[in-house]
């Protein structure tokens, strides 16, 4: 095994380096916490206001930073038909969808083409005011126009499914084609 030995001069160069980083920490801490004071500062001097004299009077002498304790009321409450109830401030916001339809055309094996209309809606969006946002573009969405029985309605093409006569026929044949090709027993059946 190797004997290690440990002098004087690595034991002091520790103990110095050891030293040299806690002053380091506390002078960091220390700017830290008077970072964080000097930011407190501002809560701490503000004036506490509980009444409307108080007010009045720090709004005639321009106290400055305040903390004001009441019932905040609008002057001017307003409010949309659409909405109930009266508000200080309420924003109406108009979102516009364009719809796009185009007409695809599909043939079958027979030569026979039909042709079913796609539909798609999208929105501009604007670019985003912030520094490295998304830049701006559209947005777009595609629908299928289904029928049901109690009406038409859009539907997102993750929810349909193809499920017609002539398609399930053509996969059970096609199954029965597999079995007879291995020769399977029973396959007549």
């Amino acid at each position: 095994m190797h004997n290690f030995e440990i002098t004087k001069r690595e034991v002091l160069a520790s103990i110095s380096i050891i030293a040299v980083m806690i002053l380091v920490g506390i002078l960091i801490s220390a700017k830290i916490t008077e970072r964080q004071m000097d930011r407190n500062e501002v809560y701490n001097k503000a004036v506490k206001i509980d009444s409307q004299e108080m007010f009045s009077y720090g709004m005639r002498t321009n106290v400055g930073n305040a903390f004001i304790y009441g019932t905040l009321q609008a002057v001017d409450p307003v409010s949309y038909p659409e909405i109930d109830g009266s508000y200080m401030y309420v924003e109406k916001i108009k979102k516009l969808y364009t719809m796009h339809t185009y007409t695809v055309a599909h043939t079958d094996a027979n030569g026979n083409t039909t042709y079913t209309i796609e539909t798609y809606w999208s929105k501009v969006v604007d670019a985003s005011p912030l520094r490295g946002g998304h830049p701006g573009g559209q947005n777009g969405q595609v629908f299928g126009i289904v029928e049901f029985e109690d009406g038409v309605r859009r539907v997102g093409p993750s929810s349909i499914k193809f499920c017609d006569e002539e398609n399930a026929i053509l996969c059970e044949m096609a199954k029965h084609h597999e079995t007879l090709r291995r020769g399977e027993a029973n396959a007549e059946d």
